[in-house]
């Protein structure tokens, strides 16, 4: 596979240290973004007698440049398609803009809200074992710091499936001294780095949670479900929780739950993180969550994410089979007539279920997406914080992978 040039939309700088609420709803609104250009709707039918590595060309290749013409062009990224007959893991673009080295399966990306999909599963293979259940409140596994900051609690069924009423994001999180004022310090590109208990205990206290919460996604829900696996594991951080509870499980060797756990030798995978704040092109860094990594701070890598879409649409047998059945059955409501399992959003259409997820930062984008009847998947990993043409992407992907 060679670069080619296209665009790939990109959105503007985000408040949000790495998360993306549902599709076309950003977690805080973007500064001026550029238009995106139109992406042929198309492009699978036409496509579709080719093979898998042809198919993905067709749709990717125009997608990514190393120097890119526009704003709306995204420099680099990786797909990842798994199907009963063919695999597939390939770059395109670069890992740099203006550089020659095309990402592969080893590069690092952060795949922001992707994260919550591994704290649905964590959640969901911790109810397979009996350790608590979905309508356990979240407030009985939490240490005393956190469980008395709120008299009453949701259940871990409503954190992870943004049924507990909490915000998008702590209203103090830039504020975190209470002034009125936004902090000094604070990076636009990653506002909730250093984001303690302490800091989020103060936010829960001023939160009034109300009965039968209608859907309202939430990176504090989604942060409190992961803290309070932590908890109630002992354990001191979510990189610690993901390893235990997912990633030792599938095998995973690059992927970590928090950037301080990257070690120093692996930093130079990561794709370098772009962002767009509507007139300009700037440099990115993987975004912090603080305490609600759990949320969105994941930096994996594409053969880690084709072992994880093999364990969910059933091409490979793994110890957490019934956690994934679990997590993948209805268990809410969702956005846009979707329902909602442990962070997973799942679509029905014309006899067709789908499960997806995306994730955006301040500097990256990506999405999955995938089917068990058939059992074909798609993680679509870039360099870039746009994110709507990343879903459209990943979606004609895995149409074309399931083309005849």
């Amino acid at each position: 596979m060679v670069p080619r040039t296209s665009s790939v939309l990109g959105l503007a700088f985000l408040a949000s240290a790495s998360c993306q609420g549902p599709e076309g709803t950003p977690d805080a609104p973007p500064l001026d973004a550029p238009t995106s250009e139109p992406w042929p709707a198309d492009v699978a039918a036409r496509d579709g007698g080719l093979e898998l590595a042809a198919r993905a060309d067709a749709i990717l290749g125009p997608a990514f440049a190393a120097t890119p013409a526009s704003l709306v062009q995204c420099v680099g990224g990786v797909a990842v398609v798994v199907t009963p007959t063919e695999e597939l893991v390939s770059g395109w673009g670069a890992t740099e803009l203006g550089g020659t080295r095309v990402p592969d399966s080893t590069t690092l990306f952060q795949i922001g809200s992707l994260t919550k999909v591994f704290t649905g599963l964590g959640v969901a293979r911790l109810v397979e074992e009996g350790a608590f259940t979905a309508d356990t409140p979240a407030g009985d596994l939490l240490a005393a710091d956190l469980r008395e900051a709120a008299s009453s609690w949701p259940s871990m069924a409503a954190l992870v499936t943004h049924h507990a009423g909490l915000p998008t994001f702590p209203s103090n999180l830039v504020d975190r001294d209470g002034d009125g004022v936004r902090d000094p310090g604070i990076d636009p590109r990653s506002p909730a780095a250093g984001y303690g208990r302490v800091e989020l205990r103060a936010a829960l206290a001023a939160w009034s949670p109300l009965p039968d919460e209608p859907y309202r996604y939430s990176n504090v829900g989604a942060g409190l479900a992961g803290l309070a696996v932590q908890d109630h594991l002992g354990l001191a951080g979510h990189d610690e929780v993901l390893q235990r509870v997912v990633a030792d499980d599938l095998g995973l060797e690059d992927t970590w739950g928090e950037v301080a756990a990257i070690p120093e030798a692996e930093r130079e995978r990561l794709a370098t993180g772009y962002a767009v704040d509507g007139t300009a092109r700037a440099t990115g860094i993987p975004g912090e969550m603080g305490v609600l990594a759990s949320a969105g701070e994941i930096v994996t890598s594409g053969r880690d994410m084709r072992r994880v879409l093999r364990a969910l649409v059933g091409l490979e047998p793994t110890p957490l089979a019934g956690a994934i059945a679990r997590a993948t059955t209805p268990l809410a409501d969702g956005p846009e007539g979707r329902a909602m399992g442990y962070a997973v959003e799942i679509e029905e259409s014309a006899g067709r279920v789908r499960y997806r997820k995306g994730g955006n930062t301040s500097s990256y984008a990506a999405y999955l997406i995938w089917s068990t009847s058939p059992p074909v998947g798609v993680a679509l990993l870039t360099n870039c914080g746009g994110f709507m043409r990343v879903v459209d992407l990943a979606a004609a992907l895995h149409d074309a992978a399931q083309a005849p």
